[in-house]
């Protein structure tokens, strides 16, 4: 009866460790799942160094996870579904919104057309590899760009770009606005770097250019909540607040303000339907004694004008200006959507 039991015990200590060791890669697909969820969100933060790198960690897992299948023999046709979705996330979504994010969310629909292009792309690269599990007899080859491969090359070359302080669409926005307007004043309101380490990172280039742009004009940095601290070396000077006639600028619009105050932080978008298909583009919210700024930047996104955050900032009688390409189009608050 002693040896039956411990018989008993044996046979319940195999079948769990042959449990865990089923469990295991799919624990690695998993995590190369975690890591491209992972790489989007830190895009949506701008913080697109960490973004690349979850994608380069995502491709080592996915590589382990197959390996330790077979090296353990726990192939299974879930582990192989589950792995191709990962990819899917890790190799098509992720990379896709990560150079969307990085350098042509400014071109509009192109833009989003050209990461959606790619995205597809990826998603038919799986399925076609997935029909073709069972055909294929020689496994030294394989016909087509692997999908991590080509998620590779974006995550490197948004890695080397944020290296070397080359950023999505750089300062051009900036040197256009001050030659066609011609002022003699430039004031940047807040969140003017993506994080403290920026302007270490910013490029030759820009730095010069952004110097040139400054000569002869005053010009003056509004901190923000990503850059806290603006050094001399960017020229002009800093501060959290300015006041100017009457009119208080700040970073991050302030309820308790009972002035004149123009603010950004909460950057808004407008969405609206024109001609039967819906609009999303950048505005200025603006109520009687407060105007709340666009995002200039390509890293930063929009908070839709209907969000709860600006009804104590706006209250009922507002008006939304959205940024055409050459001009603002004033639109009545009632027609505006929800995202």
């Amino acid at each position: 009866m002693p040896e039956l039991q411990h018989r008993k015990a044996d046979l319940s200590r195999t079948r769990m460790r042959d449990r865990g060791i089923y469990l295991l890669p799919n624990l690695f697909t998993t995590g190369a799942l975690f890591a491209g969820f992972y790489a989007v969100v830190q895009a949506m933060n701008g913080r697109f160094e960490h973004a690349a790198v979850a994608i380069f960690i995502a491709m080592v897992l996915d590589g382990l996870d197959g390996r330790v299948a077979r090296m353990t023999h726990t192939q299974s046709a879930f582990g192989a579904e589950y792995d191709s979705l990962s990819d899917m996330v890790s190799f098509g979504v992720a990379p896709a919104l990560v150079i969307y994010v990085f350098a042509l969310q400014s071109l509009g629909k192109f833009g989003w057309i050209a990461a959606f292009v790619y995205c597809a792309g990826a998603a038919l690269r799986l399925a076609r590899f997935n029909t073709q599990l069972e055909t294929v007899t020689d496994k030294r080859f394989f016909q087509g760009m692997p999908s991590p491969s080509a998620a590779a090359l974006i995550a490197g070359f948004v890695w080397v770009m944020v290296e070397y302080g080359v950023e999505g669409q750089d300062v051009r926005w900036l040197a256009a606005a001050i030659a066609r307007h011609a002022p003699t004043r430039i004031i940047a309101l807040g969140d003017s770097f993506h994080d403290r380490e920026a302007e270490i990172r910013l490029g030759e280039d820009s730095r010069a250019t952004l110097l040139r742009l400054q000569a002869g004009r005053d010009w003056l940095w509004v901190t923000g909540n990503h850059d806290p601290q603006i050094s001399a070396a960017m020229g002009g000077d800093s501060a959290a607040t300015v006041d100017l006639r009457g009119v208080t600028l700040r970073h991050e619009p302030d309820a308790r303000e009972t002035g004149l105050e123009i603010a950004g932080h909460l950057h808004p978008a407008a969405k609206i339907r024109m001609r039967g298909r819906a609009l999303r583009r950048r505005c200025f919210a603006l109520s009687a004694r407060r105007c709340v700024m666009p995002a200039m930047g390509a890293y930063a996104g929009g908070l839709n004008l209907r969000d709860e955050a600006f009804r104590p900032l706006l209250g009922a009688g507002y008006s939304a200006h959205l940024l055409g390409d050459a001009r603002l189009f004033r639109i009545d608050p009632r027609l505006l959507l929800p995202d």
